[in-house]
């Protein structure tokens, strides 16, 4: 088979080449891919907002939570979309376990799983998403993403700690686990020098503000004030999370900032902090890299792999205030180690972090 005749069907709950489905990833794998002769077949497994709260209430009648229904309608969507591929089409790239078809369906089709992230994920970090979850949700959440896992041919996760929980808890073969990574967003490379003198820590947070940590950032500033009172937080969130730093001092919270006043901000920033208690990618930590900016997180999930296992970043050894307060005072106290690990950051997510890189290594395992 030619490159030119390679065809690969992208799906996910959404349109794929829609910029707002996953925070865009599957849009740009898909144009990566394109860059490759490959030729990209969308798949929008989503339901109708009619079909999804009529299917929802259905089911919750059993006890069953919404993840369940949007799962069960969307693997329904992709075997029914998967039966007119052409005949050179690879397979199913799924975006996430959510469109993957089980194996009782009978899909004629290869599948493989691009996973940032797998239900024992956010069940072990105790993410909001889960501890909500009656123990009749959180087995059967687990017992459909066990069915998706298994009917996985090949599967592209995006980190390390991801392929560790494929081949430890869900027991998927290792040689069928290949690490992708992920491109960057669209905050620009900084060119030239950048200065470390300030103490003006940057954290961006859109959604899931408890996960991303930032309650415990914003109280960790407070305790870090008390040692530095130089150091002060720029949080950049939807105003519906204002009021989390409401009598903080040191704390200033933006909110709808034009593009060029966001890429300003990572510029100039001496540290990115994110103390993510639940997170499995943080695609902002590696933007955060490309501005020459070294990232705080917690000693969890992506963030060893992101940083370098601390070469390019500094990791709080516990989800806690203080922990995170004595890791900020140290990583601002040293101008030149902030400057060293920048430019390093940069120089490893530049060679790392490409939607090019990963749309290769997907295309090099499926056509193997």
């Amino acid at each position: 088979m030619s490159s030119s005749s390679r065809s690969l069907a992208l799906a996910a709950w959404g349109d794929p080449l829609d910029g707002a489905t996953w925070s865009g990833t599957p849009k740009n794998i898909a144009t990566a891919l394109r860059g490759l002769a490959i030729e990209v077949i969308a798949l929008d497994c989503r339901a109708s907002r009619a079909m999804l709260g009529a299917s929802y209430a259905l089911d919750r009648a059993r006890g069953f939570e919404i993840g369940y229904t949007r799962r069960r309608l969307a693997r329904a969507k992709c075997a029914e979309l998967a039966t007119s591929l052409p005949q050179n089409c690879a397979g199913i790239l799924h975006m996430s376990s959510v469109t993957v078809i089980p194996t009782s369906a009978e899909c004629k089709a290869r599948q493989f799983l691009l996973a940032d992230s797998l239900h024992d994920f956010w069940q072990a970090l105790h993410s909001q998403r889960t501890t909500r979850y009656t123990p009749k949700q959180a087995l059967s959440a687990e017992l459909l993403e066990n069915e998706a896992v298994e009917a996985t041919d090949i599967a592209f996760p995006i980190g390390e700690h991801v392929a560790r929980s494929l081949r430890e808890h869900y027991h998927f073969p290792a040689d069928k686990i290949h690490v992708v990574g992920t491109g960057r967003g669209g905050i620009k490379v900084l060119e030239g020098e950048k200065s470390y003198d300030s103490k003006q820590v940057l954290m961006v947070a859109k959604q899931r503000f408890h996960d991303k940590g930032g309650p415990l950032l914003i109280e960790a500033i407070q305790i870090a004030r008390r040692t530095d009172p130089a150091i002060e937080l720029t949080l950049v969130s939807p105003d519906e999370f204002r009021s989390f730093a409401e009598g903080a001092e040191g704390v200033k919270v933006l909110s709808d900032l034009p593009w060029d006043e966001l890429q300003r901000l990572f510029d100039e920033a001496p540290l990115y902090a994110m103390p993510a208690l639940c997170e499995p990618w943080g695609l902002v930590y590696a933007e955060a890299l490309a501005t020459k900016t070294p990232i705080l997180g917690l000693d969890r999930a992506s963030f060893p792999e992101l940083s370098g296992d601390g070469r390019y970043g500094f990791a709080a050894p516990e989800a806690t205030p203080e922990s995170v307060a004595k890791t900020l005072v140290d990583a601002l106290s040293n101008p030149a180690r902030l400057k060293t690990m920048g430019a390093e950051g940069q120089r490893y997510c530049l060679e790392h972090f490409s939607w090019e890189r990963s749309a290769r290594l997907i295309a090099e395992a499926v056509w193997a």
